[in-house]
């Protein structure tokens, strides 16, 4: 365990020394505040490095990785200029989505725990749910009822996780 505490410093040094090299050799690179991100992807590549190296067995492991390089990835679209920071607004739901396809990749490592595809499923759902309200794809008549009744996504949500306690309880 130990051996894996010089993993991200070391990552991050070697980000670092690669783009002072890369910006001394006059490479044409966006300035460095705008890759803050990198340190979040870098954490999910550790995270990554770590889950392999320890014999597949800890998958809390792989949901922070695929949690963080995904985050990472959504971040950069803003910082680099793709999307602009006003319009967060209307990019929300990526974050569910995300949040839902990290727990979809831990489910499906380890297929016999079926909440976490629940929970996928939910999030993500959820995500999927409001993102074409939010970006303008729908009618602003359709989009104005969602806006109105989104609180039933929390209420089945909430049963889902309800429902989903008491049938585990029963099973054990």
């Amino acid at each position: 365990m130990k051996q894996y505490r010089a993993l991200l410093p070391g990552l991050v040094l070697i980000f670092i020394g690669v783009w002072v090299l890369a910006k001394n050799l006059d490479a044409p690179l966006p300035e460095i505040w705008t890759l803050w991100p990198i340190f979040i992807v870098i954490g999910g590549i550790s995270s990554l490095m770590r889950y392999f190296s320890e014999g597949r067995t800890n998958n809390s492991h792989l949901f922070n990785a695929t949690l963080s390089i995904l985050l990472g990835a959504f971040f950069f679209m803003f910082s680099l200029g793709y999307w602009k920071w006003e319009s967060m607004a209307q990019f929300w739901p990526l974050l569910l989505i995300i949040v839902g396809a990290a727990f979809f990749v831990q489910w499906l490592v380890e297929i016999r725990v079926t909440r976490r595809l629940i929970f996928a499923l939910v999030i993500g759902g959820i995500g999927v749910f409001f993102l074409p309200s939010t970006m303008g794809w729908l009618a602003p008549e359709l989009s104005a009822q969602i806006q109105r009744l989104w609180p039933v996504a929390l209420i089945v949500a909430g049963l889902v996780v309800l429902f989903g306690g008491v049938f585990k309880q029963n099973q054990n």
